[in-house]
């Protein structure tokens, strides 16, 4: 499974149109594959696990964007990234993942629930839930490399790939939050440096590879907005920021730059369309006429 292929080795004939095959691994793991977005609609029919099939839905999903120009978060495009990695590797996606990554690290089985829609894929961009142990033992591995008790788990080189930011968002790497040196403050107070595997509510395992620490918390939110419930959901810098100022400010044996007062940006105005997709024409085609 190349970075560069494009999605369509790995489907089935018939699957998909030609634009959508097209795809590439690398696209749909920068957050470029120029898919149109519905955060809000698509989270509240994944945590509820109603949807018929994520795959069919991303392939019938319009372009907003020409695939590999502009970085856009897209849920159903990670949704169809975990199919492709289960049809390359000709097995379930999370039993792949359990052989090839949970159990060297000794995550158990029953340790973690990962929540598939009704046809049985896997929603690739959440509803992954474990306890925080585990998630630190995530950011661990991604701390050392790649490399767990003497074993490369995963390469060195494609670990080095995913925390470098993307040519088209100095913030993001491959799905992965990352502090560079021209995206200072994509983790809110963190280092120049610092990446992060960054969940729903803040659930976050913190890697900051020049102090050699892994911070994981979990959790609900928490932060604090002068724009009230709004605000909270909208704004989610304060409370990062806070806890990496009090924290930088505890380190004594390397210099360290401390941040310093939190300001909160001004919340953008709602985009209807960015959070709830209306009914996709095409499956509303195939609905008549059967």
């Amino acid at each position: 499974l190349g970075l560069d292929d494009p999605i369509g080795d790995h489907l089935a004939p018939g699957l998909g149109d030609a634009e959508h095959r097209a795809l590439t691994v690398r696209e749909l793991l920068t957050e470029t594959s120029g898919l149109r977005s519905a955060t809000a609609s698509e989270g509240v029919t994944g945590i509820t696990q109603v949807d018929p099939d994520v795959v069919r839905q991303a392939l019938a999903t319009p372009f907003t964007y020409a695939p590999g120009t502009t970085y856009e978060y897209n849920q159903r495009a990670v949704d169809l990234l975990a199919y492709v990695v289960e049809q390359a590797v000709g097995q379930p996606f999370q039993e792949f993942v359990q052989t090839r990554l949970f159990d060297p690290l000794g995550i158990a089985r029953s340790d973690y629930y990962w929540a598939k829609d009704r046809s049985g894929n896997t929603y690739g961009y959440s509803y992954l839930f474990m306890p925080p142990n585990d998630l630190s033992k995530l950011g661990l591995l991604m701390s050392a490399s790649g490399s767990w008790d003497g074993r490369q788990v995963i390469s060195t080189d494609y670990v080095r790939q995913a925390v470098s930011p993307s040519p088209t968002f100095a913030c993001y790497g491959f799905l992965i939050p990352v502090n560079s040196a021209d995206c200072a403050d994509g983790i809110s107070g963190a280092p120049i440096g610092t990446f992060s595997f960054a969940g729903f509510g803040l659930q976050n395992s913190f890697v900051l590879p020049e102090l050699d620490m892994v911070v994981t918390w979990t959790g609900v939110f928490g932060n604090i907005s002068d724009y009230g419930p709004s605000g909270v959901l909208r704004n989610q810098s304060e409370l990062t920021y806070t806890f990496f100022q009090k924290l930088l400010a505890s380190v004594r044996d390397v210099p360290v730059s401390i941040p310093g007062p939190y300001r909160e940006p001004p919340i953008p105005p709602p985009s209807p369309t960015r959070w709830a997709r209306p009914r996709n024409p095409a499956v509303r085609r195939r609905t008549r006429k059967r």
